[in-house]
């Protein structure tokens, strides 16, 4: 390297045989022995890796941030996975303001390091400059990776802190789930293998594919939005949605139906649209708040396009008490079948959702549901109505999160066609189904924990077709803030 006439050459010797660091440094490190004059060939001072160590630290005390960055990265030679090294230039390159080269140093040093500290410190400030340089969201994964190495409780709920406040000044959320689920009746598929409408029988037995199978349903659903404009009392996001439902039959389905196929039964759903929140007043913890939202989508199923809808939301809450809430929401949705000659469906559905705060962090929560359809094709109008209790049970059974939920639901399609024969009376189906949800708060990995769900559902219809009955366990992983 080229060297003005008065600066010296000062060589960095590693301890390592045969290991010789040449680094070029100005006169503030390195001062001539003597009067410098234009024809003197630069002189060269010897440092041990120790010393070099030593001059770094001591330049990064002073705000010499130019020369710990040629002494680190002299170090980084002998060793590329010198943590020492790899800390000074993440920091020095910060003082420099060059964020981005001081964030890859930072994962570097994460990379390289074994004990916790010196990982939470190097996550830590990966997430800083991160920060700094306005990527909010590599902000949001460094402070995850510090959770885990967080040498004290303070230190992680102060990470955790420390991300709620990045993920609210990011204006892009992103939130994944992914559950992998066991059953014994993949398809909805009756219990009953004879074709019975009203106790009468009809048109002999089912089909193998009628029946219930059993297999694997592996979901993942990822919902992103990005925030449009902001106020102290409103906030308005463009969404954004994808939902995928996979299906593996097991051996024993394969074999009773090798007609039908995992691909037969999986499902996608895509959709974009927006959302509007706002407090209704000063102060929504008193009067409330509402929502507006639209949005517009497309599902396949069996690998086809099924259907494609657009639909608006409002809703409205209500704070009844300091324990207790209750939100209302309305819903509109007008679907267009992909195949049918009448594809026009209309869908609303009020539904109303009652909470109660009670001792221990319990909760109690009340829920009903209408959903009616509207369409001139056959089998598609009708009217459900759910209604559900669930029990969260707060810190009475900590460390884990436990919730219970109980319901049932009632479903009457006046007109209902088997073929070209119209049932008289349409078809009535009564279900009640349950669950239990154990989220397993304290097992955390950079704030994800895993969750089991335990879910069962029976159907009894006047056709019995529709007369199933499934039991599931859930698996799961999710964020716990």
């Amino acid at each position: 390297m080229q060297m003005p006439p008065s600066a010296t050459r000062c060589a960095l010797t590693g301890r390592k045989r045969g290991l010789t660091l040449a680094i070029a440094l100005g006169l503030a490190l390195c001062a001539p022995l003597g009067p410098a004059r234009a024809d003197d060939p630069p002189r060269a001072v010897s440092l041990s890796l120790g010393q070099a160590r030593v001059v770094a630290r001591q330049a990064l005390d002073k705000g010499d941030a130019k020369t710990a960055v040629l002494m680190a990265r002299g170090l980084l030679q002998a060793d590329p996975n010198d943590t020492f090294a790899l800390f000074v230039l993440a920091k020095a390159l910060e003082v420099q303001g060059q964020h981005g080269a001081g964030r890859r140093a930072a994962a570097r040093a994460f990379r390289a390091s074994t004990a916790p500290k010196d990982r939470f410190m190097a996550a830590q400030m990966a997430a800083g400059m991160a920060y700094a340089d306005g990527r909010y969201g590599l902000s949001q994964y460094w402070l995850r990776r510090s959770m885990d190495p967080a040498p004290t409780q303070a230190l992680k709920d102060q990470a955790v802190s420390d991300f709620r406040r990045v993920r609210h000044a990011n204006p892009w959320n992103t939130n994944l789930r992914f559950t992998l689920q066991p059953s014994d009746n993949v398809n909805s598929g009756s219990d009953n293998p004879y074709f019975i409408v009203d106790g009468l029988p009809w048109y002999g037995i089912h089909s193998p594919d009628a029946m219930a199978l059993s297999g694997t349903v592996l979901r993942l659903e990822a919902n992103s939005s990005y925030r449009l404009r902001q106020s102290e009392r409103s906030v308005t996001r463009l969404t954004g949605q994808v939902s995928t439902k996979r299906v593996r039959l097991s051996s024993e389905a394969r074999a009773a139906a090798p007609d039908l196929s995992g691909k037969d039964l999986s499902s996608t759903l895509a959709e974009i649209g927006f959302d509007h929140r706002g407090a209704v007043g000063a102060d929504a913890d008193k009067r409330g708040a509402y929502g507006l939202s639209g949005a517009i989508g497309q599902v396949w199923f069996g690998g086809d396009v099924s259907y494609r809808y657009a639909k608006l939301a409002a809703s409205r809450s209500f704070a009844l008490s300091d324990r207790s809430s209750l939100r209302l929401r309305a819903e509109y949705e007008l679907r267009d079948d992909a195949d049918a000659a009448n594809p026009r469906s209309d869908h609303v559905q009020i539904r109303g959702d009652y909470a109660l705060r009670l001792p221990n962090e319990s909760r109690l929560g009340l829920g009903l549901v209408l959903d009616h359809a509207d369409s001139d094709r056959g089998n598609i109008t009708a009217t459900h109505t759910t209604a559900f209790v669930s029990y969260d049970f707060g810190q009475a059974v900590a460390p884990v999160d436990l919730r219970v939920t109980l319901g049932a639901r009632d479903t009457d399609f006046p007109t209902y066609f088997v073929g070209f024969s119209a049932i008289p009376g349409g078809r009535q189906d009564d279900a009640v189904f349950a669950s239990l949800d154990v989220t397993f708060s304290e097992i955390d990995y950079a704030g994800f924990v895993p969750r089991v769900s335990v879910i069962a559902q029976r159907t009894r219809s006047n056709i019995s077709r529709f007369e199933t009955s499934s039991t599931a366990l859930s698996f799961g992983i999710e964020s716990k803030f």
